[in-house]
């Protein structure tokens, strides 16, 4: 059996950190907005009876929106 030992010297700019870490901020943040966040929010009732909540263009939902269930789910 062999053993090797072996030291490194990292460095890390803290700068970087902060920069990535806002960026993961900023990209998270833009994703758990709720579809009541969105401009012209309309409620749509489908032909399978559930109902979409959020951005629509052109008669059909489009972008962040939730759609209900008949049954009650999300």
């Amino acid at each position: 059996m062999i053993v090797l030992r072996v030291k490194l010297d990292c460095r890390v700019n803290t700068e970087d950190i902060a920069a990535l870490n806002e960026t993961l901020r900023k990209l998270t943040e833009s994703k758990t907005k709720p579809a009541t966040d969105v401009q012209n929010t309309k409620d749509l009732l489908l032909p399978d009876g559930s109902r979409y909540t959020g951005s629509i263009l052109n008669g059909l939902p489009d972008g962040r929106g939730i759609k209900h269930f008949p049954d009650g789910g999300r």
